[in-house]
């Protein structure tokens, strides 16, 4: 019942997610001379430096930017992660249990800190700080995605069953 329930919940968001995009790309659609594919190497390496390694992001405001970074980043890294979660909930396959999984998770700590350090200072920015490019207005809907991230993260290294002596240990109390 369970994993029907989750399948029902999942193609529901499928479905939200698939309507959001096609209105983006009709808007793009739409847009006169706004989307080309030419000069592909440079636009491969524009995204890859501007967006994978956050270059502008970066650049254009250091510490935020390297706390978005870090929140960026730890998403990319926890891709596989959520995913492997989501085909044990869909009741696909359960690969929670291989050693490699382990290996992954253990990989995963250092990205969970960064990514909790990141949107902890990026909540404080945005809540009480309000750089003056934010405007004057506290949105409470990011207030509570970052809340939700990091609870997310949180939840991730709290449940982390951590052995003494492991590399993992010494990680977090470092």
């Amino acid at each position: 019942m369970q994993t029907l329930a989750f399948w029902i919940l999942f193609l529901a968001g499928v479905g939200a997610f698939a309507m959001q995009v096609a209105t983006r790309v009709r808007l793009i659609a739409a847009a006169p001379n706004t989307f080309s594919t030419s000069d592909l190497p440079f636009r491969i390496n524009r995204f890859l430096v501007d967006v994978v390694l956050q270059r502008r992001t970066i650049r254009e405001r250091p510490a935020a930017g390297l706390m978005h970074a870090f929140v960026f980043w730890g998403f990319v890294a926890f891709a596989g992660y959520t995913s492997v979660e989501f085909l044990r909930g869909l009741g696909i396959a359960d690969l929670t249990h291989a050693s490699w999984f382990d290996a992954y998770r253990l990989a995963l700590v250092p990205f969970a800190s960064a990514v909790l350090l990141g949107i902890l200072y990026l909540l404080i920015r945005r809540a009480f700080v309000r750089p003056i490019a934010l405007g004057t207005k506290v949105s409470l809907e990011s207030v509570v995605i970052a809340l939700f991230i990091a609870t997310l993260m949180i939840t991730f290294l709290l449940a982390f069953r951590l052995t003494e002596g492991t590399a993992a240990t010494f990680l977090l109390t470092a």
